[in-house]
């Protein structure tokens, strides 16, 4: 359950235009769930650190982070990396 979750969100990375290179790394607790981070290096040099806590049961996010750089760290809060990849 939490590895489809996971496969999904690399689908979406894959499928995503205007990526040039990106890394996760995945931890399982269990069925449903899991901690995922990752770095997505956009063809424009921006790069996208994030840090997610998911439970698949609970609708919102547990623990989010999404820094985008080269700007100053920022914190806003969105429900999926994939709204997180719209924005762009």
């Amino acid at each position: 359950m939490i590895e489809a979750y996971f496969s999904e969100l690399e689908k979406t990375l894959q499928d995503f235009p205007n990526i040039c290179f990106y890394s996760l790394s995945k931890k399982i607790y269990n069925a449903k769930q899991g901690f995922i981070n990752g770095s997505i290096l956009f063809n424009n040099g921006y790069r996208l650190e994030f840090v997610e806590v998911k439970d698949i049961e609970v609708q919102p996010k547990m623990k989010y982070r999404h820094p985008l750089l080269p700007f100053p760290i920022i914190s806003i809060p969105v429900t999926t990396l994939m709204n997180v990849l719209n924005l762009l």
